[in-house]
């Protein structure tokens, strides 16, 4: 695997997978059988696979299958795969419980489990196995990290994988899988790369080809005979800013890679165990990574970026989804609560039709429980008692809470606000849902804001929002819980494209927790944002 594409040989050709050229997130592919040029699979097959990533693909044969896997577009940390029946691909699948920043390497360890490594948020390595049918749940490769993720390949009845090291650490580390354990890690000495390294195995060694460290943009490669490596080399007259991905094919390394600097083509080389060909550009396609300037970090724990309409309208259709990636632990099992904090447009009105201008809507954590609950305000009210003050502990039968002993939420949990709009744009109501990995556990009915516990809201209170911030903090007044574990993702989406802008509001509670860095938008209107403990 290499970054934004994918080499591998199966069933007599050579295929080859990329992301598009810079803003085209689409994956193509095509093959080639050794002789004449590259192309798709029949003459009326699609030359894509049917989704899109932000951080190209990774191929690998599985039971004699082309399988692909790839992060999402933008923003989107799902990792997805498919496979390849000979002439066209499956419908994309959602790799359970996996999320990255960067993309997925893949590699078969038998005929029994097709293994999928990715670099985690917190630049931990994990895994998941795939048996034809299912995935296994994700599990970390224990004590090693990576800033950029892994290349997977099999040698020696073994599955290596090898990476870049974490942060700013530029040296190449390998470990070995062995179908239930991993290795300890093992640093290839004296070689670095800003990217990370390719694997596959090759006339009876382990190869890995890598881009240089920092800004050198020449292509180097060394091999693995289960012992020792050998001295890097330099693929000569070459240069990618990305690097290279590998495969073996009709007895020769093949490597495909970007070129340097601004150039998107996709460049080819071969090598028969003693020399390299010259480099071509014989593969159909283009590729780059999309521009994406990052905001300005958010500080943290009552700080978060503000979301808007991108064309400064009143937000509608807001959804905001909370999807756990390692369980949330607070510390001494404190409460905390999820908040939506809302902005409504100013206002100086007085009397008991005065509009809300802020509104907080969200989940909170306390008692052993989960369940939602909302704080509405109108503008005489502040900074004095809620004009709406209600959560869902009050509905019928139990029916509003979720148990969680010591206030722990359990990775794989997914909780979901939805607010509703009138036709001017105003927030009428809400629902909420609690999801666990074996299915919805809690569904609200449509909520009005106007049937809350005889508030008197009526419809001069309410109001349209024009932005929002979500952040995770302690529960009451200016409380701040720390937590000692736990990361999640925040998936932010309204009626219309949103932007982010970064945020000089605050919430009275806060938290140790870190939120990921966004741009000011992206093109498919939705955000996804990771959020964790310091430490990861």
């Amino acid at each position: 695997m290499g970054v934004l594409q994918g080499l591998v040989a199966n069933g007599g050709y050579l295929y080859a997978a990329w992301k598009g050229e810079p803003n085209d997130d689409r994956i193509f592919y095509s093959r080639w059988n050794g002789t004449g040029n590259w192309g798709p699979a029949s003459p009326m097959a699609s030359p894509t696979v049917p989704g899109n990533t932000s951080a190209g693909p990774s191929l690998a044969v599985f039971n004699g299958q082309v399988y692909a896997a790839w992060k999402g577009e933008w923003s989107d940390p799902r990792l997805f795969f498919s496979g390849f029946g000979g002439s066209s691909w499956e419908s994309q699948a959602q790799i359970p419980g996996a999320y990255s920043d960067v993309g997925p390497a893949l590699c078969a360890f038998s005929s029994t489990q097709l293994v999928a490594v990715w670099k985690n948020f917190d630049q931990s390595l994990r895994y998941a196995s795939y048996n034809g049918s299912s995935w296994s749940s994700p599990a970390v490769i224990p004590g090693v990290a990576s800033s950029v993720g892994p290349s997977l390949a099999a040698f020696g009845g073994k599955i290596y994988a090898a990476w870049k090291g974490e942060n700013t650490d530029q040296g190449l580390y390998y470990a070995s899988f062995d179908g239930t354990n991993w290795s300890a890690q093992t640093r290839i000495a004296n070689v670095a790369s800003s990217v990370g390294p390719s694997l596959a195995a090759f006339a009876g060694k382990l190869y890995a080809a890598w881009k240089g460290e920092n800004t050198d943009q020449g292509l180097y490669y060394a091999s693995f005979n289960g012992t020792n490596w050998s001295a890097q080399a330099q693929i000569p007259g070459v240069a990618s800013s990305i690097g290279p991905a590998i495969a073996a094919f009709n007895s020769k390394l093949y490597a495909m890679w970007k070129g340097e600097s601004s150039d998107v083509r996709l460049w080819e080389a071969s090598y028969d165990g003693t020399s390299w060909s010259a480099q071509s550009n014989n593969i159909p396609g283009n590729t780059g990574p999309d521009p994406v300037t990052p905001l300005a970090a958010p500080a943290g724990g009552n700080y978060n970026y503000l979301l808007a309409e991108s064309k400064s309208a009143d937000l509608t259709g807001t959804t905001v989804t909370i999807i756990v990636v390692d369980d949330i632990v607070p510390d001494s099992a404190e409460s905390y609560s999820f908040q939506i904090n809302c902005n409504g447009p100013a206002s100086t009105a007085s009397g008991a039709t005065a509009p809300f201008v802020w509104q907080q809507y969200g989940f909170r954590i306390a008692t052993n429980e989960v369940f939602f609950w909302v704080n509405d305000f109108r503008p005489q009210d502040l900074p004095g008692s809620p004009f709406i003050n209600w959560d869902s502990r009050g509905m019928p039968n139990n029916t509003g809470v979720v148990p969680t002993p010591n206030n722990v939420l359990p990775s794989g949990w997914q909780l979901t606000t939805r607010l509703a709009t009138d036709s001017n744009g105003h927030v009428t109501g809400f629902s909420f849902s609690v999801a666990q990995p074996n299915g919805t556990v809690l569904n609200s009915p449509a909520m009005s804001l106007q049937n809350l516990n005889n508030s008197g809201v009526v419809s001069g209170n309410l109001a349209p929002i024009l932005n929002y911030q979500v952040i995770l903090v302690g529960e009451n007044g200016a409380k701040t819980t720390d937590f000692s574990a736990g990361e999640g993702i925040f998936l932010c989406q309204a009626g219309g494209a949103l932007s982010a802008s970064v945020s000089q509001d605050e919430s009275g509670e806060g938290s140790n927790i870190n939120y990921s860095t966004l741009p000011a938008s992206y093109p498919n209107g939705e955000f996804f944002q990771f959020f964790g403990v310091p430490s990861v």
